[in-house]
């Protein structure tokens, strides 16, 4: 077994056949330029797989097929809220806060018609959030709660959404309302909210339920920052 392209004296652990290049479990996390840009690079493709077993070759190793999936951002969220805490934790408790998107220029020819529509969804990035936690205590409640069943920022993916209303578009300056996002989080995608496709009567609100009045009230107090 070839040692890790990065670190030469430690053990590999996810190998790209195609490209030959080799890593250990710490290359995946990283996020130096360095280090991680340099998998990145050799392998744009991304596709890689887990070794796992024995390394050295006393055992048949199984093989499990990975894939590292990237965003690019299109833009960036500029809001009145410099940092996680004291903001909003949701669009429906910021009623009235402006703030706009600044798209960068490969994607303005995008924007075409969607000044027609007058709310939008924003999908960005929670480039603030620490490690995440399966488990976790919520804003709206005092108990832990699976991760999955809470809109918790600190996900095994920091992908966030929010719906917004939209003011106008001048150029690439889209100008919002009811922003909940803190400045500078990079925006990965805007989709038009269409109520007949969005709105849904629903039976179950789970732990929630009782908890919405409560998210006016409620603010970001940094838990996941």
């Amino acid at each position: 077994m070839k040692p890790c392209i990065n670190h030469l004296d430690r053990q590999t652990s996810y190998v790209c056949m195609k490209h030959d290049i080799y890593l250990c479990e710490d290359c995946l996390d990283c996020r130096d330029p360095e280090i991680y840009c340099k998998f990145r690079s050799a392998c744009p493709i991304h596709f890689i797989t887990k070794r796992k077993g024995d390394l050295d070759g006393d055992q048949k190793m199984k093989e499990t097929p990975m894939k590292i999936i990237e965003y690019r951002p299109i833009g960036i969220i500029h809001s009145p809220h410099k940092a996680p805490q004291g903001s909003p934790i949701q669009s429906s408790a910021a009623e009235g806060i402006e703030g706009y998107l600044e798209i960068f220029p490969e994607f303005a020819e995008g924007l075409e018609d969607l000044a027609g529509f007058s709310h939008i969804f924003l999908i960005y990035h929670f480039h603030l959030s620490k490690k995440f936690s399966l488990k976790v205590k919520p804003f709206l409640d005092n108990n832990r709660r699976g991760l999955f069943a809470t809109r918790a920022p600190s996900r095994p993916n920091p992908i966030g959404i929010s719906v917004v209303r939209l003011v106008e578009i001048i150029e690439r300056t889209l100008r919002i309302q009811n922003v909940d996002v803190v400045d500078g989080t990079p925006l990965l995608d805007i989709k038009p909210y269409v109520p007949a496709f969005d709105v849904h009567t629903v039976e179950k609100l789970g732990w929630i339920g009782e908890k919405t009045a409560k998210t006016k009230q409620v603010v970001d107090d940094g838990r996941f920052t």
